[in-house]
Formats: C-alpha cells, structure tokens, sequence
C-alpha cells in the first residue's frame, strides 16, 4: 500500500464543534492531506458554508453527500469515522473497504460504547481501559479482541490536543466543563451552582490568580440554557479576586459583549498556556490532562455515575465523595489525586505495538492503515479456508 492517497474519511453532523475537531486533527498532523484521498460531508445546508470557510483554504480535498451514488471509493482503502451516524451503516456495508472508528476523544461517557460500534472493522481506543470498557459493556468479547484486533491501542494520537502544560508553581487553574450531550441520558456537564462553589472555594483555598475557562464547542447546541448558566457562573466567579480568561475555539463578535470584563482567546493547539492544576467533567479531558500530567479533579452527578461503565480497575477515582453534591474538601488533594492517576498511567494510555509510541502521529496513521488492511485480508482469508 503507497504512503499517499491511503484513506477517505466520512462526516455525518450538523454540529459546527465537529468540523473544529476534524480539522484539529489535520493541525496536528494525525491527518495528513497528501494522506486523505477525500473527506465526505453528509450535506446539510445550515453547515456548508462553516465547512467551506475552514476547509475551502486548505490543500483538503472535500465533498458534499447528497446521494449515496455521490460516494466513490477505491477499493481496498481505509476509511476513519470520527463520529457515529446511522449513515455510516451504508458505508460500512462496502466490504471492499476498511472501516475504522477511531471517536473524537477518549472517556467514560456512554457515547463511547454504543452498540453502533460494532459495524466497524476496527476501533480505536487510548490503552487497556478502553478495551476493558468495551468488554465490560458487551460491546466486544474475548476473541473479537486477543484474535481479530478489533480493538486497537493507539496511546494519545487520537485522544484531542489542547494548549496547556503543567507548571506546579504557577497560581492558574483551568476549568473545562463538557457540554449537555446529544440527548439528557448523555449530560455529564457539571455546570451550575454545585460547580461553582468547589470552584470558588478551590481559588481561595490554592490563592489561585488566573481561571482559565475553556466550555466544550457544543455547549448550547441542544440545549441554550447551559451557555446562559456558564454566563452566570463566570458573573458568580468574578465576585472573587481571580482573573478569568476565556478559552474557545471560536471567537464570535457577541463574545466579547457577552463575556466582558473577561479576557478572551482563541484555541490554537500551539500556544503554551501554563496552569498547576484543571477541573473538568467526565470526558474526552480528562484523558487529555491526564496524558500531559496535570493534576485534575473530575467533577460529576453522582446520579449518573451508576449509568457509566468504568473499568474496575480505576471505579475508585469516581468514589461518591468527588461527586459535584458531596464534594468533600478534607478528602481531596490535587497532588494525590495526580499520584493516584500516574500509577494507572499505562493502564489508560498504551500501544498495541511499543515502537508507536516514538513514531510521529502521521507515521502512526501510516501504519495503522498498513496493519488494518493486512489483518482483515488475513481474517478473511482464514474464514475461506475453515468454511
């Protein structure tokens, strides 16, 4: 297989965060376009032109899907989801083909383990938690896993990049909330009041100067409610003596009305923004902070905790006295809980073959392409000779 042209990839949404993150991926290199023969936007009108500006600039080669008939592919490619869509069953149905779902971020969130998930050839995960938590969840069995490969460690390539580095003696603290989900049952957002006092009394208790803000892309998109309740949450924040910076992925004129007397930024995913610790939501974060070893406290509804599926081996990080109602100070400390983390750290972020680790992200996609297409020819061609 040559080292260009090697997969397409396919985009079911009419979100705009989901398009930010895609091409987040390009920024990092994980994606590169001499490597993607052609990404395919599912069309929808409200979302062409948000497309066409990010992309339309770029050597990314790209299509609108009207039709099934719209879709055309070399046979014995790859082709990468990033999110699950019911379209996405028609093309896996290409045989010819290879499908990896690779998601948009490693977590517990029930959005990671959908049923769905089991139309595609492969998926991708960040370490063993993943595939544990597949396993546990029924997703996957045994022999899908140790036989076929179906679940493939890929350590951080695909686990999203941010803009922050641990520097233990600064005084800033990020706090990067998740947004409402697709449907309630999917709502891990800790914002509200229950978020903003932990925040408060974590600023004084750690003399914190400078509270970073970065809200998920999506916040607002099903329900407007949660960007009003961040508003009143910053407008609560500011009665303490702490800076608030604003972290989004894109900086809208009304921002700067909505969010005064705040400093905003623009996500760049190269710039260095130095904080001793983060508070965040259960969610593709998470990993992310944990992945740069910066202290996090995860926030959640323990209500929903019971719905999750968490591997055992780390349940306890989620214990009842973390949770957003019965947050207990005395029992919580960030350099243990980064202690606590660092012991699981190959536990949650591994490779399936060692030698990955120090191969650039684009190199790892190479390869990925290469093992992927190998093994199911290899699985096909023994199912040919037992049957």
């Amino acid at each position: 297989m040559p080292e260009n042209n090697l997969y397409y990839i396919y985009i079911d949404s009419k979100i705009e965060g989901t398009i930010d993150q895609l091409m987040s991926y390009f920024q990092a290199d994980i994606f590169n376009s001499d490597d993607c023969i052609c990404i395919y936007f599912k069309f929808y009108k409200d979302i062409k032109k948000y497309i066409k500006n990010k992309f339309g600039s770029t050597k990314i080669k790209f299509k609108f899907i009207r039709k099934n008939s719209d879709l055309v592919f070399i046979t014995d490619k790859v082709v990468f989801y990033l999110f699950n869509a019911q379209s996405n069953c028609k093309i896996t149905a290409r045989r010819d083909l290879t499908h990896i779902f690779v998601t948009h971020g490693e977590s517990h969130k029930l959005a990671s383990i959908k049923p769905i998930i089991r139309i595609y050839d492969f998926v991708i995960t960040s370490g063993q938690v993943g595939i544990e938590r597949f396993l546990k969840a029924h997703i996957f069995n045994s022999y899908n896993v140790t036989h076929e490969n179906r679940v493939l460690t890929m350590g951080d390539t695909f686990i999203g990049q941010n803009d922050y580095i641990f520097k233990p003696e600064c005084q800033s603290l990020l706090y990067a909330p998740t947004w409402e989900g697709g449907i309630p049952s999917e709502n891990h957002s800790s914002i509200g009041q229950q978020a903003t006092q932990i925040l408060i009394s974590i600023i004084q208790q750690h003399a914190i100067q400078k509270l970073y803000i970065q809200p998920h892309p999506n916040l607002g998109h099903r329900d407007k409610s949660y960007s009003f309740h961040l508003k009143q949450m910053i407008n609560e924040i500011k009665k303490v003596a702490v800076e608030i910076v604003l972290v989004k992925s894109q900086i809208k004129l009304a921002d700067h009305w909505s969010y005064r007397g705040c400093k905003l930024i623009s996500q760049s995913y190269k710039q260095n923004i130095e904080i001793s610790a983060a508070v965040t939501d259960i969610s593709a974060m998470e990993m992310q902070l944990i992945n740069k070893q910066i202290p996090t406290l995860v926030l959640f509804d323990e209500h929903y905790l019971n719905t999750l599926i968490i591997p055992k081996r780390v349940q306890y990080l989620y214990a009842v006295n973390r949770s957003l109602h019965s947050f207990n100070f005395e029992e919580f400390s960030f350099s243990q809980q980064k202690n606590e983390i660092q012991k699981h750290h190959d536990y949650l972020i591994s490779y399936c073959e060692e030698n990955l680790k120090i191969l650039p992200f684009r190199q790892r996609i190479q390869w990925l392409c290469r093992f992927s297409h190998d093994k199911k020819m290899k699985i096909r061609q023994e199912n040919l000779e037992l049957y």
